[in-house]
């Protein structure tokens, strides 16, 4: 692969990424700061208003153990914030919390339902409670751990002089005990849960699939979407995948950035193929570093303690209590479409949903044929036909239409 393919490669990522990121500069604005130290964590889950939006999101801090084989030891608090459903609790309607992840690096799940809990819980419904947390080591959660160790060698000695007694217990498994754990506060048993998105380190959809194969007992409804090849690509830490389908996302680009023209799209030139010649020559010129990152991203944990003998490997298989969702990208520049078919085939009766766009997982581009089926899922735990691909409503040029605004209107393909 030349130095330019690769270029392009990350600028396919950053295109289908941007728009996320700007309407997360927009829609943040104006939120007061919350002191998260301010909220005693208790092992019995209080909640109250936060970020001045009051009747719209609770705040409350989870203690758990930091270590799971000594639950009487030191514990860590899990940031957790909600969107209550719409029903009262005591309410035979009411279906309990599904809970949201966001993905990475780092990505704080307080931040993103902040931004996008109100369209997660149109397209759920209102039975239900959107709920997220930052997972353990993460931005509001503690123990915190910096994302010190991408520096050197020295920042990784000592993180582990100062966090010895942490840093053995930031690791997946334990995240997947903190979502049990989770769940068992609010008085359920089997869990409900929506990951979004992968990208390098601990994130949703590893964690999806990571708590599916550790208790597949505890599954009540379980949605993966911009899947990883968990145990052949992510915990063997190959990431060979991870850009597999990136060329034909950034292709799509090129196609949808040409119909929309000019007045839309400020890449527009004659044909697509004139974008793309446009695009390769300002990549030549300008993403030169590109080794440096992939060098950075490969040693990042370089300098990491040593895994503890209780890290979860897998296998990343399990008879589900109730079979899984996956939903995977036509053409995805993170998350192939078939990483979600490999994972696919470790649980029996789980189905993969198509969603036939370019971008990284569903909500890249809104669909009302997505968004039924997720409801459907949610709601009374109908999976889609196996094969069933979903159109979007639009492209990222050309319509502006939220997720959850035409529910019923969407309508699937058949593969």
């Amino acid at each position: 692969m030349t130095p330019r393919s690769r270029g392009l490669r990350l600028v396919s990522a950053l295109l289908f990424s941007l728009g996320g990121v700007l309407a997360h500069c927009l829609e943040t604005e104006g939120w007061s700061e919350l002191s998260w130290a301010s909220i005693e964590p208790t092992k019995e889950l209080a909640w109250r208003p936060c970020y001045d939006t009051v009747g719209s999101f609770e705040c409350g801090r989870l203690q758990v153990p930091l270590n799971y084989s000594d639950p009487d030891g030191q514990s860590a608090a899990i940031a957790l914030i909600r969107i209550k459903a719409n029903v009262s609790s005591d309410s035979p309607e009411y279906r309990g919390p599904v809970l949201y992840n966001p993905g990475g690096p780092g990505g704080s799940g307080v931040d993103d339902l902040l931004v996008y809990g109100k369209r997660l819980a149109k397209t759920v419904g209102p039975e239900f409670d959107i709920l997220s947390f930052d997972p353990r080591g993460q931005n509001s959660s503690s123990q915190y751990v910096s994302n010190i160790w991408a520096r050197s060698k020295i920042e990784g000695i000592l993180a582990e002089e100062r966090l010895a007694d942490v840093l053995p217990h930031i690791q997946t498994d334990h995240t997947a005990r903190d979502m049990l754990r989770i769940n068992e506060a609010h008085g359920r048993e089997k869990i409900q849960y929506w990951g979004i998105s992968y990208f390098f380190q601990d994130t949703a959809t590893v964690l999806g699939a990571t708590f599916a194969a550790m208790f597949p007992d505890k599954v009540e409804r379980l949605v993966i979407d911009g899947v990883v090849d968990v145990a052949n690509d992510y915990y063997t830490a190959q990431w060979r995948e991870m850009l597999l389908d990136a060329d034909k996302a950034l292709q799509w680009f090129f196609k949808d950035c040409h119909a929309a023209g000019p007045e839309l799209c400020a890449f527009y030139d004659e044909s697509p193929e004139a974008i793309r010649s446009q695009t390769e020559q300002t990549a030549s010129l300008e993403i030169s570093d590109w080794a440096e990152m992939a060098a950075a991203a490969r040693i990042s944990c370089s300098h990491w303690p040593k895994i503890p003998k209780t890290f979860f490997r897998g296998p990343i298989s399990g008879n589900t209590s109730h079979p899984i969702l996956l939903i995977g990208n036509s053409a995805d520049p993170a998350t192939p479409l078939h990483a979600a078919q490999v994972v696919s085939q470790g649980f029996p009766g789980s189905v993969v949903l198509t969603q036939d766009y370019a971008g990284h997982a569903s909500i890249s581009a809104p669909s009302f044929c997505t968004e039924n089926a997720l409801r459907a899922y949610f709601l009374n735990g109908t999976l889609p036909e196996p094969g069933t691909v979903c159109p979007v409503e639009g492209t990222a040029f050309t319509n502006p239409t939220p997720l959850s605004q035409g529910a019923g209107e969407g309508n699937a393909l058949k593969a």
